[in-house]
């Protein structure tokens, strides 16, 4: 009995050796070279987030909380919160949440929002050059523009205008062309635009200018009730099934249809370059894929809204049709004459549009107009 104790002791005690050596820390190798676990630490850099970090963003868009535009970004940020499979938030306020409509552009700037999107005539009194970067009378159609910005230089003179601004941006969200104009009277040739009276806003207001119309510039709601009251003849609003929501048809009955005035009206996504540089890489291709398919979404959905607004508006009963030849001539040959003496007068301006124009022609060159 008594041997059996001591060699159930024995054995207890040689197990308890052996554990305690197993939990010693490991002894430094001579010469004091760190063992391979050290090194391995080391050589893990920054540790990663933890996985249930949330990065959230907080953004604003110019258009009114119920607009087509804002419901459409936040199809954007709905993409991206889904797609990152719970590692972003991206929250959105509609014009006037966090900053006036509008100034997006400089609240991301300034670090007030993280992103927005950027609508570069916004900036026009910190970038005289930024119209450029929407849409140009007779230049760059829809397609036309996302390609000269990914791969024909576009984005690189964007990114150069805006320097050190501290946003960084996605190219890019197209819109389909505007309605050319509405009239309250038929358009049968360039001479019925003399004295014409007629809402517009943009440069193409000078350029209609110089074929005799006259020029006003009044703000989108107070259109309707202008042309009612017979103070204008004449206006543009955007596309025709935007045009059909502000009740355009029920003023004037003839819409001119042509992409020569304004092709497209091209956005971006604009983000706070501090926030954009603190995503890792998967979470940067999220953002952009997101906002990519957001804008072919986009652009599929108002195409398909136009047709069924033109369909609409015959049945209607209004006069759609094709501005006269003339007059889209005329105004193509005004707005060379306009931005050839804006190019003579800046250098940079001049770069941005030579490179638009040696674009589109080699375009047209490749892939002819019908």
């Amino acid at each position: 009995m008594m041997r059996r104790l001591v060699t159930m002791l024995f054995s207890v005690l040689i197990v308890t050796g052996l554990l305690v050596a197993g939990c010693a820390p490991a002894a430094a190798p001579e010469g004091g070279e760190p063992s391979p676990a050290e090194e391995e630490e080391e050589d893990a850099g920054t540790p990663a987030a933890a996985e249930d970090e949330v990065i959230e963003w907080l953004g604003q868009h110019h258009d009114a909380a119920g607009g087509s535009k804002n419901k459409r970004f936040q199809e954007f940020c709905d993409r991206v919160n889904l797609a990152s499979n719970g590692r972003m938030k991206l929250t959105l306020q509609a014009g006037g949440g966090i900053v006036p409509a509008t100034e997006e552009f400089d609240a991301t700037h300034k670090g007030l929002i993280d992103f927005c999107e950027a609508y570069s005539p916004y900036v026009l009194d910190v970038f005289p050059n930024a119209g450029l970067f929407a849409y140009t009378v007779g230049g760059l159609s829809a397609l036309e523009y996302v390609y000269w910005m990914r791969n024909g230089g576009g984005a690189a003179l964007y990114d150069e205008m805006l320097g050190d601004y501290g946003v960084t941006l996605i190219h890019g969200k197209l819109f389909p062309p505007e309605t050319f104009i509405w009239t309250t009277k038929p358009l049968e040739s360039l001479d019925d635009m003399q004295g014409l009276k007629m809402r517009t806003a943009g440069d193409d207001g000078e350029m209609l200018s110089e074929m005799g119309v006259s020029v006003v510039f009044l703000a989108g709601g107070e259109v309707y009730e202008a042309t009612q009251r017979g103070v204008i003849d004449a206006f543009q609003l955007a596309d025709p099934a935007i045009d059909i929501e502000l009740a355009a048809h029920e003023v004037a009955d003839y819409c001119y249809l042509s992409p020569v005035r304004q092709p497209t009206d091209y956005s971006c996504l604009g983000m706070n370059t501090e926030s954009w540089e603190a995503l890792p890489d998967d979470l940067k291709q999220v953002v952009d894929d997101a906002y990519l398919a957001n804008s072919l979404e986009v652009y599929g959905e108002l195409m398909q809204a136009n047709i069924e607004a033109i369909e609409f508006l015959k049945d209607y009963g209004t006069n759609v049709g094709p501005i006269p030849k003339d007059i889209e001539d005329e105004l193509i040959k005004q707005a060379n004459i306009f931005y050839d003496a804006k190019a003579a007068e800046d250098p940079f301006y001049a770069e941005i549009l030579n490179s638009m124009r040696e674009f589109q022609a080699a375009y047209a060159l490749a892939y002819a107009r019908y």
